[in-house]
């Protein structure tokens, strides 16, 4: 795909604003903390939504820190008529892996499979719809044991989510979870790259474009300033989080 030339978004100069009005997603935590969040249209019967897919590149130890309670997360997932759903990896900065697990409403679910994600390398992220109320995560790259894999986590009790994709949201974050938050904790994730990014059902999906995106979707919290973001088009950017 050819790259258009890059530049920092403007629009994250609205995003406390936006965060308070639409409200922060803490991933498995359940505290706070800064994060770049893209969200998508609701599903209609014209252009539903059960599927996503997209490629993160995930940092290398030089480019990650977390201090205090601080932990990152990379992870897709959205909405399902009003239930949440984070679906993505948690890192471990004790041994710098990537960890599968999903959220939904504070209830976390992980993989029968133990092994975690290497960083430094680019994984592919599936999110999908599999029937009403249940939604499954496929993460696939090179594992901490050096073996390329895919790693499928389920989610039995997403109340609200439809096969038939109406009323579906689906989302791409990047963010530092903390609780308490601590906006000036020292704690950063640079060069988080999403790229390759898909969205409709499973037998018709495609490239997420700006017209999938909701039009006050595109959030920043807290500044432009914490929250860096090189926009190339609505299914690619790199986003970096910096606490320093």
């Amino acid at each position: 795909m050819k790259k258009l030339s890059k530049r920092i978004i403007s629009i994250c100069t609205i995003c406390l604003l936006l965060a308070v009005e639409l409200g922060a997603t803490a991933f498995a935590a359940g505290g706070t903390g800064p994060y770049r969040r893209v969200s998508s249209n609701a599903g209609t019967k014209s252009q539903p939504y059960t599927y996503m897919e997209t490629t993160v590149t995930l940092p290398s130890k030089s480019n990650i820190k977390e201090n205090g309670n601080d932990t990152a997360y990379v992870y897709i997932g959205g909405s399902g008529n009003g239930t949440e759903i984070d679906a993505g990896l948690q890192h471990s900065p004790t041994y710098d892996n990537w960890a599968p697990i999903i959220s939904c409403n504070k209830v976390v679910s992980h993989p029968t499979d133990t092994d975690r994600f290497k960083g430094g390398q680019t994984v592919k992220m599936v999110f999908y719809v599999s029937a009403d109320n249940k939604v499954v995560l496929q993460v696939s790259g090179t594992t901490d044991k050096g073996q390329y894999k895919t790693i499928t986590t389920y989610c039995n009790t997403a109340t609200g989510w439809k096969a038939n994709g109406i009323g579906n949201t689906m989302k791409r974050v990047t963010s530092i979870g903390q609780s308490p938050e601590n906006l000036s904790s020292g704690s950063y994730i640079l060069g988080v790259k999403w790229t390759n990014s898909y969205i409709g059902t499973t037998s018709s999906k495609h490239q997420w474009l700006a017209n999938d995106t909701l039009a006050s979707g595109s959030i920043c919290y807290p500044n432009k300033t914490k929250v860096q973001v090189n926009y190339v088009n609505a299914g690619e950017e790199t986003v970096s989080i910096d606490l320093r």
